[in-house]
C-alpha cells in the first residue's frame, strides 16, 4: 500500500449521479469524522480530500524524556479508512505520515527514512544527541542501532515500528556516532562528538518530523520581561510604607541567539528551525532544557551571493514557553 506525505494533496474521485455522498473515515476501528461530499455542477465526481481531514489526527511530536534512549512517535504513521456510502459501503485505506516538506521525493516511500536533517553532524559533549527514523517500508522488521565506535559498545537498539527518535546523551559516548539498518548492512547517519564554545543548543521538530539540533556557537543575550500587579494606598509619608506596591510580577524569559557563519546548505536548512512547532533550549551552564517557543514571523533563505559574497549569520529570538510569577 503507497504511504502519502500529509502536506500532498489525496483527491479520492467518486462517480455519482446524486447531489451528494455520504462517506465516513476511520482509524484504528473508531470513526473520526462523518461528512458529505458535494458533486460540483456540470461534473458526474464528487471529491474528497482525505489527506486535509485526518491531519490533526497525525502527530511528529515527542514528550521529551531526556532520560529516554527511545521515544515512539506513534501518530507519524497511520491507517485511515474511508467508507463511501452508496449502494452499500466501499472501504479503502489510505497510509497517510506527519511529513510538511512539501518535497517531493524527499522521503522516499516504502523505505527506511533518515527524518532528522541537523545543519550541523557536530554535536557537543554536553549536549543529547538526536536521530529520528520512520520505517515505510513493507518489511515485518528492522533493527536500528545506535552505537559509539570508540568504545565499541551499543547505546541504543530498536525494532522499527512507524516512527521513533533516538535521545542519546554524548557525556556517556566517545568521539563518534553511528546509526545503522542491522538488516540491510547500511550506515543511515552519523556525527562527530567535539568540544565547543557553545553556550546553547536547540533542540526542534523539523518538517519531515525529525528532530535536530542547532548548536549556538555566537552571542546569546537573555532578558526578563517583567508585567506587574500594583496597588496604590494611602500611606503616612513620614514612614517607610510602599504608597505603591507590586503585589505580583509576571516573568517572560526571552533570549537572543546569534549562530556561527552558516554555510548556503545550512541557510537552506533553517526554516526547519524557524517554522517548528516543538522547541527546547538547552543551557549547558546550568544544564536545564527549556520548552521555548521562536517568536521570528519570517525566514530568509541568504546565500554567500546575495549577501554581498560575505559570510551571514543567523540571529535567533526565543522566548520560554511558560510565563514565571513571583508574589
Amino acid at each position: 500500500m503507497a504511504n502519502y506525505p500529509v502536506w500532498k494533496d489525496v483527491k479520492v474521485e467518486t462517480a455519482t449521479s446524486q447531489d451528494s455522498v455520504d462517506y465516513s473515515i476511520s482509524v484504528d476501528g473508531s470513526t473520526i469524522f462523518n461528512g458529505k461530499t458535494y458533486r460540483m455542477p456540470g461534473s458526474s465526481k464528487a471529491n474528497i480530500y482525505i489527506n486535509r481531514i485526518v491531519r490533526d489526527y497525525l502527530s511528529a511530536k515527542i514528550d521529551f524524556n531526556r532520560t529516554a534512549k527511545v521515544q515512539p512517535q506513534d501518530k507519524y504513521l497511520r491507517a485511515f479508512t474511508l467508507n463511501l456510502v452508496s449502494a452499500g459501503i466501499k472501504s479503502t485505506n489510505y497510509n497517510i505520515y506527519n511529513d510538511y516538506g512539501y518535497e517531493d521525493g524527499e522521503i522516499k516511500d516504502n523505505a527506511i527514512n533518515i527524518l532528522s536533517r541537523p545543519l550541523s553532524n557536530i554535536v557537543d559533549h554536553r549536549q543529547i544527541a538526536f536521530c529520528t527514523f520512520a520505517d515505510l517500508s513493507s518489511a515485518t522488521s528492522h533493527d536500528i542501532e545506535v552505537e559509539s565506535q570508540k568504545k565499541g559498545v551499543t547505546l541504543a537498539s530498536s525494532i522499527s515500528g512507524k516512527c521513533k527518535t533516538f535521545t542519546v546523551n554524548t557525556n556517556i559516548i566517545g568521539d563518534t556516532i553511528t546509526v545503522t539498518d542491522v538488516m540491510a548492512g547500511n550506515i543511515l547517519a552519523s556525527y562527530e562528538v567535539r568540544e565547543t564554545c557553545a553556550d546553547y543548543c536547540l533542540y526542534y521538530l523539523n518538517a519531515h518530523g525529525g528532530f535536530d539540533h542547532l548548536l549556538i556557537k555566537g552571542n546569546s543575550l537573555r532578558t526578563d520581561d517583567f508585567k506587574r500587579v500594583e496597588i496604590t494606598r494611602d500611606v503616612d509619608n513620614t514612614t517607610l510604607q510602599h504608597g505603591r506596591q507590586s503585589v505580583s510580577v509576571e516573568i517572560q524569559p526571552k533570549w537572543k541567539l546569534y549562530t556561527d557563519h552558516l554555510t548556503d546548505a545550512q541557510w537552506a536548512l533553517t526554516h526547519h528551525l524557524l517554522g517548528s512547532t516543538q522547541v527546547f533550549l538547552h543551557d549547558f551552564a546550568t544544564d536545564d532544557i527549556i520548552p521555548v517557543v521562536i517568536t521570528a514571523n519570517s525566514a530568509e533563505y541568504r546565500t554567500y551571493a546575495n549577501q554581498g559574497k560575505k559570510k551571514s549569520y543567523l540571529t535567533i529570538d526565543v522566548e520560554a514557553a511558560s510565563k514565571r510569577m513571583r508574589k
